[in-house]
């Protein structure tokens, strides 16, 4: 093999390997714009909620205290995660409750 064809491949190598690495930075680039575009998207929502009477509030099944909690957190791009998660451990956990006082009634505990 001559010095041309190695650096010919050599070159088509490291082209190749170019063209990997770029089409992996754009892929993160769109996934993090994406990502800042939904979180953006899940503080505005939670903004809208502060917004609300608590009567409105309790009828979608949040307080304003899960709200508040949600936009105080620290270390989280999307609040409205946190709201899910607190919102969904809430009804877990009165489900439970409930599951408790319908046992309990039943065997006259």
């Amino acid at each position: 093999m001559s010095n041309y064809t190695r650096a010919l491949a050599s070159h088509t190598l490291t082209q190749a390997g170019f063209r990997v690495r770029l089409a992996v930075l754009v892929a993160l680039a769109g996934k993090s714009y994406t990502r800042w575009q939904k979180a953006r998207e899940g503080r505005r929502a939670l903004f809208a909620l502060t917004q609300l009477d608590d009567h409105f509030l309790r009828d979608i099944g949040v307080t304003r205290a899960d709200v508040d909690a949600a936009l105080l957190s620290e270390n989280v791009s999307d609040p409205s995660l946190v709201l899910g998660e607190r919102r969904a451990t809430a009804h877990d956990g009165s489900i439970a409750v409930k599951r408790e006082a319908i046992v309990m009634a039943r065997t006259g505990a």
